[in-house]
């Protein structure tokens, strides 16, 4: 197991596995001054592989840059992550679309790798409970696989 098959792992598993119909890992890129599309499973996510760029900048945070900060994962579009709706910029909706969506931070221990992407804009259907359930337990133990994975190699 290296860390690309964890990453397939983790998109694909989303993908497939909890129904979740576009699914992306974003990692930091550009020495952290951008997010990155490094992972995508699902119908109309090929091009994220080379258009999705989302700069990071400090004096305008948006919500990648929240996840990952908080290292919370987060529901948006619902009325517990509405306070946050501000830090969904144009830029951000531009790279993504509109409507709900789900967002967890990947860290392998301390160390940020990106962020977890997914939502179900291609037929319109809700996100679910589980779904996020699955989303959040899977962003977990991917970060923890990476960790081990960074530990093994030293």
């Amino acid at each position: 197991v290296d860390v690309e098959a964890v990453l397939d792992a983790l998109v694909n598993g989303l993908n497939k596995g909890s129904g979740l119909e576009r699914v992306m890992l974003a990692v930091l890129a550009d020495q952290q001054r951008r997010f990155r599309a490094r992972r995508v499973a699902g119908e109309h996510t090929a091009a994220w592989l080379t258009a999705f760029d989302l700069p990071r900048v400090p004096q305008h945070p948006h919500i990648f840059d929240h996840v990952l900060g908080s290292q919370t994962p987060l529901w948006m579009g619902r009325a517990q992550s509405s306070s946050l709706d501000d830090l969904v910029t144009r830029e951000t909706r531009q790279q993504v679309g509109e409507g709900m969506f789900l967002l967890a931070p990947l860290l392998a221990g301390k160390r940020q790798v990106g962020v977890l992407y997914a939502d179900m804009r291609n037929t319109g259907r809700p996100l679910t409970d589980a779904q996020f359930v699955a989303f959040r337990q899977f962003a977990r133990l991917a970060g923890e696989c990476l960790l081990a994975l960074g530990s093994r190699k030293r």
